[in-house]
């Protein structure tokens, strides 16, 4: 539950197969029921505890025992996530209400007591561990771990914006919305010369592929850092979530980086079209390890990405290289269609599933205008020095172009 069982499904509410996406959920919930059983008798904490491991059929006792790999207390968050991502790709409240929000309200419950309020007024988390970490008996190395609070963040908020969409559980959004605003800091994004635009980022990406980096040419990526090493030669799985990580922090520089990418990519594929995981003299053969499929969400996001909000078309695409692609699915239930074309962006098509405010990014050096599908000027207006912002109707196409 720290990549293997949700990195597969990174790429389907952006690729617009929300049914792929929705075979996340099934599995999980065996482990959100024997979570809640866990919650209460192991940690004394209401809601549900997803354990690092679990098993996707029922079961009514706690697998695990309390080996450290069994009480890494931020797999709660990580798992949630997807419930979160699905209502804001599709904007869906009916789903919200009856599937996502019950378990994104369990996992902020587990937080809501798992973290303690200190003497000092700040919210801190023990014991936990991170990563796939073992005990050493120090103190230190089961507190405020970086990776515990930060899942446990970003739950919360999500669980606050959840509770605000349904109108619903108003005093536990203002202790969540509480804990959040004094929750132990582990990183500080002021004394690493963030811009406000850059910090909005940051908190706006799931922890997943959570990176302070803004510049690639200044700072080498993640990729360029391991592609050489050791790691690369016996696994390839974190490959999907390494390259998120550079591309939603600009530190993916596609002329330089897109190369090795697509050489480990062949050298990991199967003649089936499987993306193997690890080695088999590391791992032996035991299954297909389908993580490393979800390296169809940097692929796409190439093309496009909404993550924080924004819609960006083709903004870390390789200016040598030609392009296009059809009704992906952008935040906001938006389906976008865009082309690449002799070193420049075509007019984009955007159509609004529900109505909602559409952001875009405008990728021309030149002014905008926003046309209707019955071929209408639409307003609109222009935040941060160049997002195009326009109110949109449920059902209707719009279409973004430059103004030359």
């Amino acid at each position: 539950m720290n990549f293997n069982y949700q990195q597969p499904f990174y790429g389907d509410y952006c690729s617009n197969h929300i049914e792929i996406g929705d075979a996340y959920f099934p599995g999980l919930q065996y482990m959100v029921e024997v979570g809640r059983m866990v919650a209460e008798k192991y940690w004394g904490c209401r809601g549900t505890y997803i354990a690092v491991s679990g098993y996707p059929f029922k079961i009514d006792k706690d697998p695990f025992g309390t080996g450290p790999l069994s009480r890494l207390a931020y797999c709660t968050g990580w798992a949630m996530n997807q419930h979160w991502n699905r209502y804001l790709h599709t904007q869906d409240e009916d789903w919200l209400r009856d599937n996502g929000y019950p378990v994104i309200r369990d996992c902020a419950l587990f937080y809501t007591d798992f973290l303690k309020k200190g003497d000092d007024g700040l919210y801190h988390a023990y014991p936990s561990v991170q990563g796939e970490s073992q005990f050493t008996g120090r103190v230190e190395d089961y507190t405020d771990q970086p990776q515990v609070l930060s899942e446990a963040r970003y739950c919360l908020e999500s669980a606050v914006k959840a509770a605000e969409v349904l109108d619903a559980d108003d005093e536990l959004r203002e202790q969540w919305q509480e804990i959040v605003d004094h929750l132990a800091p582990w990183i500080d994004l002021d004394a690493l010369g963030l811009s406000e635009e850059d910090k909005r980022r940051y908190w706006l990406c799931t922890p997943a592929v959570r990176a302070p980096a803004s510049n690639g040419e200044e700072k080498p990526s993640h990729l360029r850092r391991t592609m050489d090493s050791h790691q690369w030669r016996c696994s390839f799985n974190p490959l999907p979530w390494y390259w998120l990580t550079d591309l939603r922090c600009g530190a993916f520089v596609p002329e330089r980086d897109l190369e090795d990418v697509k050489a480990q990519i062949y050298r990991w594929r199967t003649p089936g079209g499987h993306v193997r995981a690890m080695t088999a003299s590391d791992h032996g053969f035991i299954g297909a390890y389908a993580e490393s499929m979800g390296v169809i969400a940097p692929i796409q996001e190439m093309m496009l990405q909404s993550w924080d909000g924004v819609i960006r078309v083709f903004s870390a695409w390789h200016k040598a290289m030609n392009g296009r692609f059809s009704t992906l699915r952008a935040e906001g239930a938006f389906l976008v269609s865009g082309e690449f074309k002799d070193g420049r962006v075509q007019p984009i098509t955007v159509l609004s599933e529900k109505g909602r405010q559409c952001r875009v990014q405008n990728p021309w050096d030149c002014s905008v205008r926003v046309i209707s599908q019955d071929g209408h000027a639409i307003d609109h207006k222009i935040e941060n020095g160049n997002v195009v912002c326009f109110d949109t109707q449920p059902g209707q196409r719009y279409e973004v172009a430059p103004v030359e």
